[in-house]
C-alpha cells in the first residue's frame, strides 16, 4: 500500500522540486537548482508511462529549464542535448496539438539560437532563430497581443548575436 501512495504523489513531489529549482535559479544557486531539476525530471520521465499526455510536456519543460541553467553556467554541451530533446518532444506534441505546443517549439528554438550564438555557431544560430521567428510571426498574426513580444525577443536575440559576432572581428575585417 505505501508503494501505491508513493507513486500517486510522486508527480506532486516533482512539481514541488521544479518550483524549488526555479527559486534556486533565481537565487543563482546553480547546484541546488540543477539537483532539483534533475530529480523532478526523473520523476516526470517515470510518470510518462502512466500518462504520456500529462507528463511528456513536463519532461520537455524541465529539459528546457535545465538547458537554460546549463547554458547560463557555460555547460553548453549539456544545454544543447537538453534543448534538442525538449525540441523533439515539443515538435511531436505540436503535431497532435499545434496551437498549444507551437509556442513552446519556438521558445526552444530561440533558446537553441542563443546557445549557438554564445558558442559562435552562427549558421546554426541563424537557422534556429529563423525557424523560431517564422513560428512566432504566424502566432503573432493570429494573436498579436499575446505573441508580438515574442517576435521582438527573437529579433533582438538574433541582432544581438550579429552585434557580438561583429565585435569579435578586428577593425577592417567586417
Amino acid at each position: 500500500m505505501p508503494q501505491v501512495r508513493r507513486a500517486t504523489y510522486q508527480p506532486e513531489v516533482a512539481t514541488t522540486l521544479y518550483s524549488l529549482a526555479d527559486l534556486y535559479t533565481a537565487e543563482r544557486k546553480v547546484k541546488d537548482a540543477e539537483q532539483d531539476f534533475q530529480e523532478a525530471l526523473a520523476i516526470y520521465r517515470d510518470s510518462v508511462a502512466a500518462n504520456p499526455a500529462a507528463y511528456q510536456p513536463r519532461v520537455a519543460t524541465t529539459l528546457n529549464k535545465l538547458g537554460a541553467l546549463h547554458n547560463d553556467s557555460g555547460r553548453r554541451k549539456e544545454a544543447d542535448r537538453e534543448f534538442q530533446e525538449a525540441l523533439a518532444i515539443y515538435r511531436d506534441l505540436a503535431t497532435a496539438n499545434s496551437p498549444t505546443y507551437q509556442p513552446f517549439v519556438a521558445t526552444t528554438l530561440n533558446n537553441l539560437g542563443n546557445l549557438y550564438a554564445k558558442s559562435r555557431r552562427v549558421n546554426e544560430a541563424e537557422q534556429a532563430f529563423k525557424e523560431a521567428l517564422l513560428i512566432r510571426w504566424a502566432l503573432a498574426k493570429a494573436n498579436p497581443a499575446i505573441y508580438q513580444e515574442d517576435v521582438s525577443t527573437t529579433l533582438h536575440d538574433w541582432a544581438t548575436m550579429y552585434g557580438e559576432t561583429k565585435a569579435d572581428k578586428p577593425p577592417g575585417r567586417e
